[in-house]
């Protein structure tokens, strides 16, 4: 499909674009098309509801088996010498809920993937389209009001399959990438059969690990959103979208880093206000009872306002990297934009 006549392709113009600019077009994009923090805010509703569906289809069973068979428990933990004794004999004697439960998270699981996938697509597709209204020139808000419901379930639909191949792919490697340095530490564990020797690597393996796992996160976050707009812009797959993320994200590493940082500094130090603020009203509840019914709507109002916070940055972080140049010279922006 072609861009609309007169429309400005998404690399045109921007290459001398400053992060300033990029953040200041992704808020003014993200607050132009507020609707879309409504659709996010229903998403977050709509997970927790089939998550609480879930611990109850999961929980009562499990219960009801447990004590069903509390005696049959308190035989094994008689029986047993060790606690591994005791969980393998758990293990034989619950082995079809167990797979229950396992099959009822990962449905859920799926589930809440492929919503999230939808909504992230549908959202992604809104701020490229706004961007491309805006122009590459400096804009009054007005411009990037391109919303319509219409335009976001198209987004969702041309897009939510890829995108759900991102996340998986990403964080799949990204899983693989940490989990990697524990082998060798963990076969040098047993060598050294040392408990001092044992403590002291385990502590560098896990300071080691911590900081694989922040570096990794970044990384893999930062090429996700941009294979997101990438797969928004134009009908690809999820590897090439991948493929075209890393590239954008290599060729201009300093911007793409910059927007995230900000970003992430935004949503962990604003939730961590407001967190603090509700564990403040919960403060006086653990002396009071009449406390927690007095303070209950207040650390309510906490909750949903961390809710929308931390929608809001996602909408911004996301319109920003809609905004953010395209190298022309490594063949990005080659990919033609949807109507």
């Amino acid at each position: 499909m072609t861009a609309a006549a007169g429309s400005t392709p998404l690399g045109a113009g921007r290459s001398a674009r400053s992060v300033t600019d990029i953040l200041r077009r992704g808020l003014d994009s993200s607050i132009a098309n507020w609707p879309v923090l409504a659709l996010r805010l229903a998403e977050t509703v709509l997970v927790a509801m089939l998550m609480g569906l879930t611990v109850v289809m999961v929980v009562v069973p499990l219960a009801i088996s447990i004590g069903l068979s509390a005696a049959g428990l308190q035989e094994i933990v008689q029986s047993s010498e060790t606690p591994a004794e005791v969980l393998t004999a758990l293990v034989a004697a619950h082995w079809l809920i167990l797979i229950y439960i396992l099959v009822a998270v990962s449905v859920a699981l799926l589930v809440a993937i492929c919503v999230h996938s939808f909504v992230m697509a549908a959202s992604a597709r809104t701020f490229v389209d706004a961007e491309r209204a805006a122009g590459a020139a400096a804009t009054p808000r007005q411009r990037f009001a391109v919303f319509t419901f219409e335009r976001w379930m198209a987004g969702g639909g041309q897009a939510w399959w890829p995108v759900f191949w991102i996340y998986n792919i990403a964080y799949g490697v990204a899983g693989i990438v940490i989990l990697l340095p524990l082998l060798p530490i963990a076969l040098l564990i047993l060598v050294l059969q040392q408990a001092a020797a044992a403590i002291v690597l385990g502590c560098l393996a896990l300071v080691l690990v911590v900081l694989l796992t922040i570096v990794v996160l970044i990384v893999t976050n930062i090429v996700c959103q941009k294979a997101i707009v990438l797969a928004a812009q134009t009908p690809i797959d999820g590897t090439t979208a991948l493929r075209l993320g890393w590239r954008a994200m290599r060729a201009d590493f300093v911007r793409h880093f910059a927007v995230a940082f900000i970003m992430m500094v935004l949503l962990f130090g604003g939730t961590g206000v407001l967190t603090m603020a509700s564990v403040g009203f919960a403060a006086p509840a653990m002396t009071h009872s009449y406390a927690a019914l007095m303070f209950m709507p207040l650390r309510l109002l906490m909750s949903f306002a961390s809710s929308v916070f931390s929608a809001f940055v996602g909408n911004w972080f996301l319109a920003s990297f809609a905004a953010i140049p395209v190298d022309a010279e490594r063949g990005e922006a080659s990919l033609e934009p949807l109507r």
